[in-house]
Parts: C-alpha cells; sequence; structure tokens
C-alpha cells in the first residue's frame, strides 16, 4: 500500500492547489453506479476534463537487477462526472489501481501508452487521489527507466522526452500538465541518487539499499523529470552569487566511474556561461540547483531536465589532447543550449508539441551568442550558420515540414525534433533579432518569459510580447516563416539615379532543379543589405512583404552584399554586372558570413540549374585561397559533388586532380599535427582538407601518410592507442585510412580493442574505422557490428552510415541493410529506425528509389515518423538525378579544357558527402 509519506505528500499538494474549489464528493454508497464507456482510445492527445494536480512517486531502482518498481500517487480535479479516466502507461505491470480508496481496473490499451483506467463508480466534478503499484522492465531502447553499462557498471537513467515518462509510471505524459512532484527514490547504498531538486531526508533501506526523499519540484510537465541512479564519480562547484541571485548556486557534474577528469572543461564553462544567461534573461537560474549527469549511453546529445541535465558523453567529457578539438564546441555549445532551455522549456513550457520550436529554436539561437560572449574563439555563431545552411537543404524540398506542423500522433511528435526545428529556427531567430534590434528584441523575451514563469506559453503570447517591446506587430512576419515550409530566394538587382540608389528585389520559394514544388509563395523577409559607398561600407534593411519590392540606399553602390553577416534565412541571387563588381570590389570588405553566404548562393545556383556547375568550379580557386579556414574549405562541398555524381572515368581523374591542386598546398602548409595557438578555422580546415585529399581524391601521397600515422596511432602491438601519432581531429580519418589500405590481421587487432574502452569518442573511432573497409569479407564483419551485443545503442547505426558514404561500397552496404532490416529494426529501435531511410539520401538513380521505397514503405505502417523521413529521402535522390543529368556536360567541359586528358583512372570512386 502506499507510504503514509506519499499520503501526506498528496494532502499537502491537494490543500494547496488553486485550480479550483469544488469539493471532491467523499466515497459513499449514495455515489451513482459507473456508467459504461466505450470511446476509443486517444491516440493523440487526452480529453478534456482531468487534469492533473500534483504527484508523490516512490521508485526502487537497482541497476543491478532487470526490473524497477513503484508506488505513485496522482492527485487529479475533474470538472464533470466520469466513470473513464484516460491517461498513459506503456510496459507497466500494474498490480493495483486505485481512486480515493477504491478499486479501479487500469489497461494499457494502445502499443504507444494509452492507458484506460475504469473506475467503480463515477467520480466528480471535483478532485481525487489515483494510487498505483506497479513493477516494470528496464526499457531497452535508452527510453523510460533504462540501464546503461561502461567498464562493468551498470547506471539507471531516464529519458523522457518526448512522451516516454509513460514507461516510468502512470502519468498524463503532455507538456501542457504542468504540476509538482515529490520524488522518493531507493537504490544501492553506494550509488549516486539524483532527481530534480536536492534530497531533504536520507536514510538507510534494506538489503544494502538507501532512500533519498527528494523536496516537491515547482510545477513541471512529465517529460522534465529525472531519476538516476547509479556509481557517477562527482565534481561539485558552484556558481557565485550575483546581481540577481543572492545565494550560491550548487552544480554538480557526474561522470562514469574513473572519468571525472574530463569534466574539467565543462565545469569551468559553465559557471560563466549560467552568468551570461541569467543576465540576458535578466533574473535569477529557476531552480535551486544544477546538476549534470554523463549517461555511457544516451540517444540524443543532452536533455534538459529541470535542474539535473543529461548528457551523452561527447557532450560534456572533454579530454585534452585525446578528444577531437571540436568537442569543446560540442561542450560549451551544449551548455549553454540546455541551460538555457532551465528559463525557455523547463519554467515557460509550449502547451503541446506542435509548439515545440518555441523550446529548441530559442536554445539553439541564444546557445551561440552566448558561447561567442563566454570565447569567441570558438566562433559559434559560424556553427549555427552553417548548421543553418544545412537545414535550408532540408527545407527546400516539396515534402519538408513546417517549423510549426501540426501534431496528431506520436510520429509526428518525433518528426518535430529534427534540423528544422533546431537550425531553420535559431536562423530566424537571428535573422529577426537583427532586423527588430537586440535591444528590443531581448526586452520582449525578458518580458515574455516573466509572465510566464513556472507557466505554460505560445507562440502568439511571445511575439506579443516581441512586439510590444519592438512597437511593432511582428507577428505576420514570424508567422510567414514558422507557418510555412520552404526557403524564399531574393533576386536583387542595383539601380542608380545619378547619385540615387536603390535595391530591386524580388521574392519567389526556392527550389532545386526538379523539384515538383510550386515557387508561388511569399514571405514577409527581412532583407539587410550591406554595400559599398565610397570607403564606407553601409546597412540598409527593408521587409519585403510582396512578390516584388525595393530598398533604397544612401548613394550608388560600388558593389552589394545582399544578405548582412549572413543573417538572413533566405537564398539570395545578384544580376550578372552585380555579382562581377561584389566579386572583384566587395569581396575583401565581407565579413566571414558574408564570404560564407557568397559561396553558398553559387552552390544553390548550381542546385537550381540557374548557375553552369563550370561557372562554379571556376571560382573555386579564389573561394579555397581565402585567409579564414572556414571559407578555404566551403568549396569542398562542390567538388565532392562532381566527383562522385558528375565526373567518370577522365574527368572523374581530373576532377581528384582540379581537388589536389586546391587542397594539396594546404595540407603541406598545415600539416597533421596540430600546432600551438592556431584558429579553430584554420584546424577545422586542415581537418578538411586531409579529409577530402584521402576519402575523395584519393591523392596517394596523403593517403600513404593517413595510413601510416593510423597504424601508427593504434599502436597494435601495445596497449593503448599512441595519441601523439596524429592529431586528434585527424585520429579517426588515419585510423580509417590504415584499414582500408591495411590487411585483415590490422582489422581484428582493432576490432579486439573495442572490448578495452569505454570512451565514446574512441569507440566511435574504433567502429567508424573497421566500417572504413573496403575488403568484402571483413566489410560484411563491419557491418555486423550493427548487430554485435558489444556495440551500445547510441553506436549501432555507424556501421552502415560510414559503409554508405563510400560509393565503392555502398551497394555492399545496402545489400547487407536489406537483408537484415528485421534485425536492425530490432536493435535500433522505433526512433533509430524512424531516421535510419535517410542513409539512402547518397543515390542518384531511380532503380534505388524505388528499392528505398520498397525496403522501408511497408515499415511505416508500425512506425509512422519513418514515411516522413523516407518521402525527404527518396526526394533527395530524384533531386540528385535531375541535377547530374543537368549539370554533367558542364562540369565534364570544364575538366577537359583545364587539363590535358588523363589516363582513365582504374580506382573505385572516393567517398564524398555532397
Amino acid at each position: 500500500m502506499p507510504s503514509r509519506r506519499l499520503v501526506f505528500g498528496l494532502s499537502f499538494l491537494l490543500a494547496c492547489s488553486t485550480t479550483g474549489s469544488r469539493p471532491a464528493a467523499p466515497p459513499s454508497a449514495t455515489l451513482p453506479p459507473a456508467v459504461s464507456d466505450d470511446a476509443q482510445p486517444p491516440l493523440g492527445k487526452l480529453p478534456a476534463g482531468v487534469r492533473p494536480l500534483g504527484y508523490a512517486l516512490a521508485l526502487e531502482i537497482d541497476p543491478t537487477k532487470e526490473r524497477f518498481s513503484g508506488t505513485g500517487e496522482i492527485a487529479i480535479e475533474l470538472d464533470s462526472p466520469h466513470s473513464v479516466i484516460w491517461l498513459h502507461g506503456a510496459d507497466l505491470h500494474v498490480t493495483s489501481a486505485s481512486v480515493d480508496g477504491a478499486d479501479a481496473a487500469y489497461a494499457q490499451v494502445d502499443p504507444g501508452g494509452v492507458a484506460k483506467l475504469t473506475l467503480p463508480r463515477t467520480i466528480g466534478p471535483g478532485k481525487a487521489t489515483l494510487r498505483f503499484i506497479w513493477d516494470a522492465p528496464y526499457n531497452q531502447h535508452l527510453r523510460g527507466v533504462y540501464l546503461a553499462r561502461a567498464d562493468g557498471r551498470a547506471y539507471a537513467s531516464t529519458h523522457f522526452e518526448e512522451i516516454s515518462a509513460r514507461y516510468a509510471f502512470p502519468c498524463f505524459d503532455e507538456p501542457r500538465f504542468k504540476t509538482p512532484f515529490e520524488v522518493t527514490l531507493t537504490g544501492p547504498a553506494s550509488d549516486v541518487i539524483v532527481s530534480n531538486t536536492l534530497p531533504v531526508e536520507e536514510k538507510p533501506a534494506a538489503n544494502g539499499m538507501k532512500t533519498l526523499r527528494f523536496g516537491a519540484t515547482q510545477p513541471l510537465p512529465t517529460y522534465l523529470v529525472l531519476f538516476a541512479v547509479g556509481p557517477w564519480d562527482e565534481v561539485r562547484v558552484e556558481a557565485p552569487p550575483n546581481e540577481l541571485r543572492a545565494k550560491a548556486l550548487p552544480m554538480r557534474f557526474f561522470a562514469p566511474k574513473g572519468r571525472a577528469k574530463e569534466l574539467s572543461f565543462g565545469a569551468q564553462a559553465a559557471v560563466p556561461i549560467l552568468a551570461l544567461l541569467e543576465k540576458y534573461f535578466a533574473s535569477p537560474m529557476p531552480y535551486e540547483k544544477l546538476d549534470h549527469l554523463v549517461i555511457p549511453d544516451f540517444e540524443q546529445g543532452a536533455m534538459e531536465n529541470a535542474g539535473a541535465i543529461t548528457y551523452r558523453e561527447t557532450f560534456l567529457l572533454y579530454n585534452e589532447g585525446i578528444s577531437h578539438p571540436d568537442l569543446k564546441n560540442n561542450v560549451a555549445d551544449t551548455l549553454a543550449h540546455e541551460i538555457s532551455h532551465q528559463w525557455f522549456g523547463d519554467s515557460v513550457t509550449m502547451r503541446w508539441w506542435d509548439e515545440i520550436w518555441l523550446n529548441e529554436s530559442f536554445a539553439s539561437w541564444l546557445a551561440a551568442r552566448i558561447v561567442d560572449q563566454w570565447d569567441p574563439s570558438l566562433d559559434d555563431t559560424t556553427v549555427l550558420f552553417n548548421r543553418a545552411n544545412g537545414a535550408m537543404s532540408t527545407d527546400s524540398l516539396r515534402t519538408a515540414r513546417k517549423i510549426r506542423q501540426k501534431i496528431e500522433s506520436p510520429g509526428d511528435i518525433q518528426n518535430a525534433f529534427d534540423g528544422l526545428t533546431y537550425w531553420k529556427g535559431g536562423a530566424l531567430l537571428t535573422m529577426f533579432e537583427r532586423y527588430i534590434g537586440p535591444d528590443a528584441f531581448r526586452a520582449g523575451i525578458r518580458s515574455y518569459v516573466a509572465a510566464h514563469k513556472n507557466g505554460l506559453g505560445s507562440t502568439d503570447e511571445l511575439l506579443e510580447a516581441v512586439g510590444r517591446a519592438a512597437g511593432r506587430d511582428v507577428k505576420a512576419a514570424f508567422r510567414s516563416f514558422i507557418d510555412q515550409e520552404g526557403v524564399p530566394l531574393v533576386e536583387v538587382k542595383t539601380s542608380c539615379d545619378g547619385s540615387r540608389g536603390r535595391l530591386e528585389l524580388s521574392q519567389s520559394r526556392y527550389l532545386p532543379l526538379g523539384s515538383e514544388a510550386s515557387r508561388d509563395r511569399i514571405w514577409h523577409v527581412p532583407v539587410c543589405a550591406r554595400y559599398g559607398l565610397g570607403t564606407e561600407a553601409r546597412e540598409s534593411c527593408s521587409l519585403l512583404t510582396e512578390a516584388h519590392g525595393s530598398m533604397d540606399l544612401d548613394g550608388c553602390p560600388s558593389w552589394v552584399m545582399p544578405n548582412a553577416s549572413g543573417t538572413g534565412y533566405y537564398r539570395w541571387s545578384l544580376a550578372p554586372a552585380d555579382l562581377a563588381r561584389l566579386r572583384d570590389d566587395g569581396y575583401t570588405s565581407l565579413d566571414v558570413r558574408e564570404r560564407l553566404s557568397l559561396s553558398r548562393a553559387l552552390l544553390a545556383a548550381v542546385r537550381s540549374g540557374t548557375l553552369p556547375v563550370a561557372d562554379a568550379l571556376a571560382a573555386m580557386p579564389y573561394l579555397s585561397r581565402d585567409p579564414s579556414g572556414e571559407v578555404a574549405k566551403d568549396p569542398i562541398g562542390l567538388l565532392g559533388f562532381v566527383i562522385q555524381y558528375l565526373a567518370t572515368g577522365t574527368e572523374r581523374d581530373a576532377a581528384r586532380r582540379f581537388g589536389g591542386e586546391l587542397y594539396l598546398p594546404v595540407a603541406d602548409r598545415l600539416g597533421w599535427d596540430a600546432k600551438p595557438g592556431e584558429s579553430s578555422g584554420n584546424r577545422r580546415l586542415r581537418d578538411a582538407a586531409i579529409g577530402f585529399l584521402v576519402d575523395v581524391a584519393e591523392e596517394p601521397r596523403v593517403t600513404a601518410e593517413g595510413a601510416k600515422r593510423g597504424r601508427a596511432y593504434a599502436a597494435l602491438g601495445g596497449q593503448s592507442f599512441d595519441d601523439k601519432a596524429v592529431a586528434p581531429g585527424l585520429a579517426g580519418l588515419a585510423l580509417a585510412t590504415a584499414v582500408r589500405e591495411g590487411d585483415a590481421a590490422f582489422f581484428r587487432g582493432l576490432d579486439a580493442r573495442l572490448a578495452k574502452s569505454d570512451d565514446e569518442a574512441i569507440r566511435a573511432r574504433i567502429i567508424g574505422a573497421l566500417s572504413s573497409t573496403r575488403d568484402p569479407i571483413l566489410a560484411e564483419k563491419a557491418l555486423g557490428l550493427a548487430l554485435d551485443p558489444r556495440l551500445r545503442e547510441n553506436e549501432r547505426a555507424i556501421p552502415p552510415y560510414v559503409m554508405f558514404s563510400d560509393p565503392a561500397m555502398r551497394e555492399t552496404a545496402w545489400k547487407w541493410t536489406r537483408g537484415h532490416l528485421d534485425q536492425l529494426s530490432s536493435a535500433f529501435g522505433e526512433r533509430g529506425m524512424a531516421t535510419f531511410p535517410g542513409v539512402g539520401s547518397v543515390f542518384c538513380d531511380s532503380a534505388h528509389a524505388e528499392e528505398l521505397k520498397s525496403a522501408f514503405g511497408p515499415r511505416a505502417g508500425a512506425n509512422p515518423a519513418i514515411k516522413r523521413i523516407l518521402a525527404n529521402t527518396v526526394e533527395r535522390v530524384s533531386l540528385c538525378i535531375a541535377q547530374a543529368e543537368a549539370q554533367a556536360q558542364s562540369a565534364q567541359d570544364f575538366l577537359r579544357k583545364r587539363f590535358a586528358p588523363a589516363r582513365t583512372g582504374t580506382r573505385p570512386p572516393g567517398r564524398a558527402a555532397p
């Protein structure tokens, strides 16, 4: 039966509730008999009329066991008489269910976790208490309550977003239901036990266990609750008091046993990042403490549980001299992203999943802003810019979804967590912040967060707050981007009348060649242009709300950049004469993101068929010599597309030679070894240039050096890797090259290393390298790793994805995949399998498009989230076919003209990611 503590807790919550004043009818024989309810299970939102007021939960979680157990009470309020209550519970063995002490019948009625509680008689209107006793297996697919293992130790953690709290306890598993939670956890006495708040009582329990009772939370939705039990190492820091927070805020960092030293960078970064966020919101951290837990097997990058954030290893742990240097960006950006959620998402929560952009878009945008304030050398704003460019590729598809898409099923919820929500959304906020002004934009956000603290918010309420602060209505402009899919194409032409200048603007939907979508779209586009007047660069902005418009300038410009600082979420094109002036007269005046914007505009024009690829290739030498490493590496994407899809035989060798001309000097200048104090741009350029020369251009000298360094790094004669053999950013490439150029003995030796490491980053290098083999027999073994019990669930997708990226092995990978789809579905789980059709995006022929549909289409019935990813994938293949047909001749003509006839290559085609 429920403990006295739980009964008292619910009594307190009921007494303090202000959501209703009608008393619940006391249990008595005068209650009317139960009324049957044969309604269909609600597979979307739960029906109105019943809402939770608070939870009191007590769970026993022992990571050494196969099941966990719990007792719980939910205080509810009913608006009308009910004989049935719909709620959520998935895979729970409920042994007792009651309402106000009277037995009720609990049954899960849908595989997605809809549960029906049939009451002994009608109750309501008024308040009542539901009580449950249950046990359940640990989830096998990284959701609900699940086990993760490292170094022979077991860790139990929860991951409830989006709708997985139902795997842990009976609940109303929707974000609109925010209530306090009282949590009591029992686990092994030697383990760390963590929840959302600080413990208020700890006492020993039977059988070598201990029980921690935690303080009541502020109102939370179920998806932000955390339980964690395991043998973590702990590092404690404090965020000192500041002008917004009178007390120091305790922060605890938890790493898997033996890895506490790898928390150093994250712990150092978290304190100033928190302070910058508090300053931005003009309010203190909303919760009493902030824990950070690294989970050895974790599906997402991190999860913003209120006061207790969980992380994948590579998003919080950093080992200087061993970890890939870009992991510093990962750690800093993830800290800023998840901590910002404590305000945006946790304290202020969306009502339903169609508003998830309010969480993820804002956290993505604000994280880049905050990280660059803390450490400008990380250049996180450019990282967001690059991610937004990737989102534009998806947003250009006919099958793209809206950011604020209608959500009707669990599959729709899962699909909402994609690059459009995170990176398109982040880019939109960057654009509108620049247009509105950062001070007014911040004032609007502060007002919104303060007004909805510990409550629910919406897009309309946010836009009203920003509009008030800006002194103008911003709803129509925002909605034109979040409520329709697609990327605007802004075409720009300069006109001058004496000393007066003007930009003639027009807009339509940007579409790649081969698209069947309509161009007939209108956005309210904040167009900001930089332009040259004499020796000055000036900026003008205008809101383009019709198909055609104009922007007055301060004079007749010598050059125009149509996307100032690259902050606009739109593709752009210039009239030929204006483009020539930008290239010849304005290029050196552009900042890094503007130069990247120019490079991306050329590629977008190639993809749309408005620019011959030969013209874009002619610009590549100029771009590859740019002083910014970020810009200098940008041509690699187009070169890879040409080598893989447009060139054949002699022309493919010529394309590789062309790439070598551009990037061999870069590789020779930067070398394989890291340089003290080098910029992040140069480091990324080195990694990209050498990676291109080895994997795509297959340059013999660089490939041989890579294999040599990979063998030295592997150091198979010893017990561990030699981290001094190669720069950390190139260690994975070198190891993969050594496998591809090596023999079966090297493959077996590296495979044996897998069991000796629990470091996710090192394991990923090993698995990725093994999957880079081109030996047919070893390839079967490498692909089989996806089903190997030695791999964690978050590692299983690596082998097929890596092998699909190599054109020489793509057909081998596809044949194996088609023959093992049932096993892969079981190993990946529903979520992992939903995104797996995307692996086929690398194909560029109609036969494979049909095979993708026949392989994955029938699985969409059992896993509806597959449908959209499959549609995106098939469309990408069809677009590739159209672009290859349209641009192949232009590419081949360019290469023939540039190079004398070369011997037709006999090497297999190199890997490329267009």
